[in-house]
């Protein structure tokens, strides 16, 4: 299949910003320039999500002519997705950020629905109009074709006893005006409409009695097909089954694991239980709901598995068109004859492909990073080793471009976020823009990491600030044996529980790391509501026992500030409401008080998840500049 580039032409007719010779830091921080590509169900149109610099705007092509049908410009704030509704409609996903005040919780995001007529150019925000507390919805919006015609149903906020639960309406297409079809009550906060458009499922949680359920309607009403004590133990709707007629739920259990479910509402035998990995995520049909296969990050492979064998061929088929790390398939025809793949190859920015099958035939769309060429772009490859009591750990080593062979380099551990998280071997914009600077970029999948197994994952039980820790310095270590890092070079750099492994770096192993930088980081566990207040299962799985508050002090870098021999850098968001600014503020005088060096970045605003060209390149900027005069990489 040949596949022929037009992207130039296609950024040009979008706005887009064209390569550069030599790549600055703007090139690697700046926002996704396609952030999403979609097919119509005729597959004749295509729309996209367009950034340029911090301007959102959704673009819709007419694909046989090639001209544009329609527009719609969202300024700054942040687009979370768009999807089809037949051939003339788009909803579109917003993201805001606020604080209710009279909903718990405080400030997070709120996710907003509009409606685009295609062919008017006519935006309409969806659940202004309703008499609900809010104008927000939950969860992704379900797209379903009732009496052959499309239908959008929408989940949002209503108030019962000045308590916030989830009721569900139904969007006219002409007026973009929304009905309630199911009326919130207490402790409903999640629901599923079948393939006709009808209420099939729900899930609640009375917080008084801490018990949740399940239940599914059938011929007979509302009946309950799970019940467990406490929230963590709740069954979580995941869709619809193969036929539309049946309900797909997981249900987690410590012991035993996630296992997929089914619940009938036509009175057949459901499917057993399957035992799947807790990452497992369903794939359905965005028409009609219903379950067409399941992906999984499978070590470094992306494992997708259809039911429906001629499905099965489809993504075989546009998997194998490419030379790629990574092929997702975003979006197909309702024939499965055209296909909006996003393609991750080695050396070069990550691009969506459309691909026609019938005719053989495949075209790039657009870059993500237009600013970047493959010699902007550092060689990545896996790394294995032993840490010191044994385990198999894994991570990836980015290298400075046109450096493959280059020996005794300055090292950069960059950590990942989140103790649950993982890294990949996909193109990353952080660990890039590092290597571009002459830095070598280790990132390692520490123990207490998903998606390699559940004996790595639960490896970190009880290791924060221990053997989680030293999973980093033992890769370091790793690289220095073999002669690819200079050990007497290397600093660590992390984002949020990244940011609390760089000062614990910094602290509890000043002797291996030269400089530190934190951005957004925990200084102190007893002062952060999320881990010292909050059940945190996943938090106190790291820690150790619940409110052991021992623990929390031996293992929050500000008790050790005296012992920091490294550089340390603090950048912090100052409305960051996942960690509070005071913990960067807290850490800077510990640090000064025993006559220790640091300085401090305080970023405007509370874009903890960098979704911002400003707060990239903001963090970029102030990092390279305290790396390059701490760990200077000539």
């Amino acid at each position: 299949m040949s596949i022929k580039r037009f992207a130039v032409a296609l950024a040009l007719a979008w706005g887009l910003a064209g390569a550069v010779q030599a790549a600055p830091l703007e090139a690697y921080g700046r926002l996704p320039a396609i952030d999403a590509a979609t097919l119509s169900p005729s597959g004749g149109q295509l729309a996209v999500i367009v950034t340029d610099g911090e301007r959102r705007s959704v673009a819709v092509q007419d694909l046989a002519t090639k001209a544009a049908k329609a527009r719609v410009d969202f300024g700054e704030v942040p687009l979370g997705g768009v999807r089809w509704v037949g051939e003339r409609h788009l909803l579109i996903y917003t993201s805001v950020e606020f604080d209710p005040g009279d909903v718990t919780g405080g400030t997070r995001s709120w996710l907003r629905a509009h409606l685009l007529d295609v062919e008017s150019s006519k935006l309409t925000p969806l659940m202004s109009d309703a008499a609900v507390g809010m104008n927000n919805i939950v969860f992704a919006p379900m797209v379903r074709t009732v009496g052959g015609r499309p239908a959008v149903f929408l989940q949002a906020i209503e108030f019962v006893n000045r308590r916030g639960y989830v009721g569900l309406f139904q969007v006219d297409l002409a007026t973009g005006r929304a009905r309630v079809i199911e009326p919130a009550d207490e402790g409903i906060r999640r629901w599923l409409v079948d393939v006709d458009g009808r209420p099939i499922a729900h899930e609640r949680y009375l917080p008084k009695s801490e018990r949740s359920e399940l239940r599914i309607k059938d011929g007979k009403g509302w009946r309950v097909v799970h019940s467990a004590e406490g929230f963590a133990a709740r069954a979580r709707i995941l869709g619809l089954g193969r036929d539309g007629r049946s309900v797909i739920y997981a249900v987690g259990d410590p012991a035993t694991g996630t296992t997929w479910n089914e619940a009938r509402t036509d009175g057949a035998p459901p499917a057993p239980p399957v035992a799947v990995p807790a990452h497992q995520v369903p794939l359905s049909d965005p028409y009609e709901g219903r379950l067409l296969g399941h992906w999984q990050l499978d070590g470094d492979v992306d494992r997708v598995t259809y039911l429906d064998p001629a499905d099965q061929k489809v993504i075989d088929t546009v998997t194998s068109s490419f030379r790629a790390l990574t092929v997702e398939m975003k979006s197909w025809s309702q024939d499965r004859r055209k296909v909006v793949a996003w393609v991750d190859q080695p050396g070069e920015s990550p691009a969506f492909a459309l691909l026609d099958l019938k005719e053989g035939t495949s075209a790039w769309i657009a870059s993500t990073y237009p600013g970047l060429t493959p010699a902007d772009i550092g060689p990545k490859s896996r790394v294995r080793f032993k840490a010191a009591d044994g385990l198999d750990l894994v991570g990836y080593l980015t290298r400075p471009p046109g450096t493959s062979q280059a020996k005794a380099l300055p090292l950069v551990v960059l950590a990942h976020d989140g103790p649950a998280d993982r890294d990949t071997a996909n193109f990353d914009w952080w660990s890039q823009a590092l290597a571009s600077r002459g830095y070598a970029v280790l990132q390692v999948n520490y123990r207490g990491s998903s998606g390699l197994g559940g004996a790595l994952r639960t490896a970190g039980d009880r290791e924060w600030g221990r053997k989680m820790q030293t999973d980093l310095s033992d890769g370091v270590k790793s690289l220095a044996n073999g002669g690819l890092v200079d050990p007497k070079r290397v600093c660590v750099v992390g984002k949020g529980f990244g940011g609390y492994m760089a000062l614990a770096g910094a602290t509890m192993e000043p002797e291996v790391y030269r400089c530190a930088v934190s951005v957004g980081g925990i200084s102190d566990l007893r002062r952060q509501d999320s881990y010292a207040k909050a059940d945190n299962a996943s938090a106190w799985r790291g820690l150790g026992e619940v409110k052991d508050v021992e623990a929390l002090a031996r293992y929050s870098p500000i008790q050790h500030a005296g012992d920091a021999q490294a550089a340390v850098l603090l950048i912090h968001l100052k409305d960051d409401a996942a960690v509070p600014v005071s913990q960067t503020r807290d850490m800077a005088a510990a640090l000064r008080a025993a006559g220790k060096p640091v300085e401090v970045v305080e970023l405007p605003g509370q874009d903890r998840w960098m979704a911002r060209a400003d707060t990239r390149l903001g963090m970029l900027t102030a990092t390279v500049n305290f790396l390059e005069k701490h760990n200077p990489p000539n």
